[in-house]
């Protein structure tokens, strides 16, 4: 492959220094496997080292467009590329990174208020769960989107908090409402097993604090807080690559929706959720109708479409 060497060398820095996952550092080489590809087709440069001018970045993402690829795809790997020609410049390997203004075609920015099953796979797929804060970013978006809790809560859950004779766990309101049970789903009760007997030992081994009891732990083996939740949900989403920001809520917020458009009755998400009035669950068909209209018209025989 040309230029190789400092392709691994980049890959390597992708999982060694930034600590992306071996997915998104395969997506990464991708991407750049796109640009050697345009280069030998075209010839306007000897290899990827040698492109220098912001017209041949131009053409790339004129290749990249003719290829049908979305406005979103070639935002992505625009992205990737500029992060390669960042780090080849920071090593002086090259004189500058022609891809650095370089203008892509505009896509939708619009922050979703409901996170679909796609994303979340995409999110949990990028997090490297060989390594301690991968097995623990992971349970953290689980345990927000399947169980739809407050991040105050998920920062407060305590060890003794989970019975994994019942899968179930107890969840202490910080908001005045009575404790309320939930039900573990049987993938996230093995995660929270092997996280709390191997990964949460090994971050706690990192403060004299062994007295933490606390489920979710940062780097330092000190309790996680509710803002560190927000910096590594959005530290993930840059791992996918996508370009808008996600908060706790709208895990929760999603968790409310899915159950709805899955059937479930208001009553029983009012109880998931802790709400102590149902009208304030009622905020959440907004999104969930939009599905119901849908199954609707294709039910229906009078509101089906020629």
């Amino acid at each position: 492959m040309m230029n190789e060497k400092e392709i691994n060398d980049f890959k390597d820095y992708l999982l060694l220094e930034r600590g992306y996952s071996e997915n998104t550092a395969i997506n990464y080489i991708s991407d750049i496997t796109d640009l050697i590809d345009c280069l030998n087709e075209h010839k306007f440069a000897v290899d990827l080292l040698h492109l220098d001018k912001k017209k041949y970045a131009e053409y790339f993402v004129s290749y990249l467009m003719n290829k049908d690829l979305t406005s979103k795809s070639v935002t992505r790997k625009i992205s990737s590329i500029r992060t390669f020609y960042s780090y080849l410049l920071e090593n002086n390997l090259v004189r500058n990174n022609p891809f650095i203004d370089i203008t892509t075609p505009k896509i939708e920015k619009r922050l979703p208020n409901v996170i679909d099953d796609e994303t979340i796979n995409m999110m949990l797929n990028v997090i490297d769960k060989t390594k301690p804060l991968g097995q623990r970013n992971y349970i953290i978006i689980d345990l927000l989107y399947s169980c739809g809790l407050r991040v105050s809560e998920l920062c407060n859950l305590k060890l003794n908090d989970i019975d994994f004779f019942s899968n179930s766990l107890i969840v202490k309101s910080g908001k005045g409402s009575k404790d309320r049970y939930l039900v573990l789903h049987d993938k996230l009760v093995e995660e929270l097993k092997d996280y709390i007997t191997h990964a949460r030992n090994r971050l706690l081994a990192n403060t004299k604090e062994e007295d933490n009891r606390h489920l979710l732990i940062n780097y330092k083996g000190t309790t996680l807080t509710p803002r560190g939740v927000r910096k590594i949900l959005n530290t993930i989403m840059d791992m996918t690559g996508e370009t808008y920001k996600i908060t706790p809520h709208m895990l929760r917020h999603s968790c409310a929706t899915v159950l709805l458009n899955g059937g479930m009755d208001l009553r029983s998400v009012q109880e998931i959720l802790g709400h102590s009035m149902l009208s304030t669950t009622q905020i959440y068909t907004d999104v969930a109708i939009d599905d119901i209209k849908n199954k609707y018209r294709n039910a229906h025989p009078r509101a089906r479409k020629e």
